[in-house]
């Protein structure tokens, strides 16, 4: 889609055209804002000039061409119609019209609270995405590659495997077959890409969590990797104590019932099930279906007031109602990480 406009004077004109917003597809080919690009934030903007036009107001055919490198925002467009209809208001700002010899090129120009030029323009990847914006399942390195340049954190699946040598982690998510892929491998490959990790550990228990630590410190000593990028996900948060009084970042998975069909009285029950939980395992943060926020924004955090919120909003394709949901949960302070869904040929 484009917005294009036509300067007629005397016959004599031109035309220019404006993309509406570029595209950058994600989510199954929604446009959001969730996740500027490049692709979308810079668009074209072609201006075209008759012969006749160019001949009468070389003036303006010069200053156009001197203003090829300028930085520019649509939200001045119609200065710029003005300027080059030849028209006469009081409305006309020539600092706004990227035509015009007076045309402040200082202008900031901002893209969710950032400026775009100084913070955003120049960095070493291509895309926007706001820092709590992380992959879900992302359980190959085939998929790790595509969306390394443009997300900052990843989700993965461990299930522990014990044998002969010890512990080791199979990245894969039950009940999909494994395609033999382990975390240290997976460490190997990408630990120098910087990005952070969420590890859901799928069966932590009682007897291997001595095992699972110990093979952790191993993995995170060996590739130097820093606990400060790593999450370490349970739903049995006893078993995390060791890891979280050892400094690893740790989370409790909440998997409650359907809140809707419980009594108050349940509901209660469930409540404070959770704080012992939380406070059992002496867990960083809790992690659940966003679903679940209103439920544990009202009932849980104010009963640990330190608790990191950790979430997941999966949708094939967003719809507006989503937009403004991930928007409320990128402002809230205390969701730390937000998964999102990002297609590849290579999802497991």
């Amino acid at each position: 889609m484009c917005t294009s406009c036509k300067v007629q004077i005397n016959g004599k004109g031109g035309q220019f055209s404006v993309a509406e917003g570029g595209q950058f597809y994600i989510a199954a080919n929604s446009h959001t804002e969730n996740f500027g690009s490049r692709y979308m934030i810079e668009i074209p903007f072609v201006i075209w000039l008759s012969d006749a036009y160019r001949t009468i107001h070389a003036d303006k055919d010069r200053a156009i061409g001197s203003s090829l490198d300028n930085r520019y925002m649509t939200d001045d467009l119609t200065h710029t119609v003005v300027d080059l209809s030849l028209l006469t208001t009081a409305k006309l700002d020539p600092r706004r019209s990227v035509v015009n010899p007076l045309y402040d090129n200082s202008r900031p120009r901002t893209y969710n609270g950032k400026d775009y030029d100084s913070e955003l323009r120049n960095r070493r990847d291509r895309y926007l995405v706001p820092e709590k914006f992380w992959v879900h399942r992302v359980d190959s390195l085939e998929k790790f590659g595509q969306v390394a340049p443009i997300f900052p954190g990843v989700e993965l699946d461990l299930v522990v495997e014990t044998g002969t040598t010890g512990v080791s982690f199979d990245v894969t998510h039950p009940p999909v077959e494994s395609i033999g892929l382990t975390l240290d491998t997976y460490f190997e490959q990408t630990y120098q890409n910087r990005l952070s990790y969420w590890l859901d550990i799928k069966n932590l228990s009682d007897g291997n969590a001595d095992a699972v630590l110990a093979a952790m410190n191993h993995l995170v000593e060996k590739y130097g990797i820093g606990k400060d990028r790593l999450i370490l996900e349970s739903t049995s948060p006893a078993n995390l104590l060791e890891f979280s009084r050892q400094d690893y970042y740790t989370s409790y998975y909440l998997q409650l019932p359907e809140i809707a069909k419980l009594s108050e009285a349940e509901v209660a029950e469930v409540v404070a099930a959770t704080v012992a939980g939380i406070r059992l395992g002496e867990v960083a943060a809790v992690s659940f279906p966003s679903d679940l926020y209103d439920f544990v924004t009202s009932r849980i955090s104010p009963a640990v007031v330190q608790i990191d919120l950790l979430t997941w909003h999966l949708r094939t394709k967003l719809e507006a109602q989503d937009i403004a949901f991930m928007q409320r949960l990128q402002q809230d302070d205390h969701v730390k990480v937000l998964l999102t869904h990002y297609a590849t040929p290579f999802d497991r």
